[in-house]
């Protein structure tokens, strides 16, 4: 009698498992009230405020279209955004709080190094599912993780990228690097800068002249001066990014910039004026395709374009169109598995997750040629390893502009670059 007392404990704590881990793996998935809930974290306050109002507005533009168009499989998706004020801290109970109370069915277009860091193994712990992350660390994507699907360039191909760019379109032999280095991205890029001078700089004589951390202006521009270099890559964030450049112009330093893709936002235009006209900025979304006509089109009738003219900023920014690309890449793994599995209700994370392993060259988008491959392939020592979670691994280079009514630009230059 005592053993089946035993047994039938054992098989409803069995089977509570079971149901809870079901029950998670659905939540966010509301069948009676027809709607999936999403969840963001950035910062919604502090120095970087715009660029996480900016995403969220640019994610909730895209919805808004979608939803009124009757959602996906007649199923609305809401975004619940918390802000983190980019403190790696809080980041850790905001993403309790999306997960474990707001249950949000997945992760999108969470923003922000210092944050995402902090939390990154404890979403590839949870399971659940984390489309489009706001920052380009390598280690986000390799080693893959089963349930974290990456989009934006890594910070080690855009540094290669950029000592190709430098190289082959600038000419330039003589290249210095100026890096952050209060967060780990700035030493990511290094990684792949130095990538890049040792296959292609060594290949046709280039030279790293100076390689130093942002310190104080004036430091880095001294040395700046002295090692004259024909390029500087300049892997640093707005106001750091603009007062370097700000400084040099003051002080006659003769250089071609190369800046990070982070700067690809009018607000550097505002920030330095005239000197940051000339530098050439790093950028990965299309830029005149007729998805990128459309979408701006389109921004403008929304009351996010009324937000952000009143408030005088960039509309639609690159920040907006960061936070549409999450939420179109993740409507197109929603739309990979709606094609298989026919109905909503059979929505959860591993057929989700299976989903956004089928997306091959997805073009549906303003990101381009978005990729992944199933996780069960990405053994380490293969290519499929680096592959199967990179998203995007191309970018073009623009050039920062007038126009003739005086209005600022980001002109592109080269048609799309590639690691080969």
């Amino acid at each position: 009698m005592r053993k089946k007392g035993i047994l039938l404990i054992v098989s409803i704590a069995i089977l509570l498992l079971f149901s809870i881990s079901s029950f998670a793996a659905t939540q966010g998935v509301d069948t009676a009230k027809k709607v999936i809930k999403i969840g963001w974290f950035g910062p919604l306050t502090g120095l970087f405020q715009k660029i996480g109002e900016g995403m969220v507005d640019g994610m909730n533009a895209f919805l808004d279209m979608q939803n009124s168009r009757g959602g996906i499989g007649g199923y609305k998706v809401e975004l619940i955004a918390r802000d983190n004020n980019m403190d790696p801290i809080q980041t850790k109970s905001i993403l309790i709080q999306l997960v474990k109370q707001d249950r949000v069915f997945a992760l999108v277009g969470c923003l922000g190094s210092i944050g995402i860091n902090a939390v990154i193994k404890d979403m590839a712990d949870y399971g659940i599912p984390v489309v489009y992350l706001g920052g380009g660390e390598t280690d986000w994507a390799i080693p893959p993780k089963r349930n974290v699907f990456p989009v934006q360039p890594d910070y080690i191909s855009e540094g290669f990228l950029m000592v190709k760019f430098a190289i082959e379109n600038l000419g330039a032999r003589k290249i210095a690097v100026i890096y952050r280095h209060d967060d780990n991205s700035g030493l990511t890029a290094l990684k792949g800068i130095k990538r890049g001078m040792e296959k292609i700089g060594k290949r046709v004589g280039a030279k790293l002249v100076l390689e130093m951390k942002k310190l104080d202006v004036p430091v880095v521009t001294a040395k700046l001066k002295d090692a004259k270099p024909d390029a500087t890559l300049l892997f640093d964030f707005f106001g750091n990014a603009s007062g370097v450049v700000s400084q040099a112009a003051r002080v006659g330093i003769n250089t071609k910039w190369v800046t990070t893709y982070v700067n690809s936002d009018a607000i550097l235009y505002k920030m330095t004026g005239k000197a940051w006209i000339g530098v050439y900025v790093g950028a990965w979304a299309k830029a005149v395709e007729p998805v990128v006509t459309n979408y701006i089109k389109y921004f403008k009738t929304t009351k996010y374009y009324q937000k952000a003219i009143k408030l005088n900023w960039d509309a639609p920014s690159g920040y907006h169109t960061a936070g549409w690309i999450a939420t179109e890449i993740f409507w197109g793994g929603m739309k990979i598995f709606l094609n298989k599995f026919k109905k909503i209700e059979a929505l959860d994370w591993n057929k989700f997750i299976e989903s956004m392993e089928q997306m091959r060259n997805f073009n549906d988008t303003i990101a381009r040629n978005i990729t992944y491959l199933p996780f069960a392939q990405a053994k380490k020592g293969t290519p499929a390893f680096s592959r199967a979670r990179r998203g995007q691994l191309s970018m073009y280079f623009t050039v920062a502009a007038l126009t003739p009514q005086k209005q600022f630009y980001l002109k592109p230059v080269t048609g799309w670059l590639s690691m080969d």
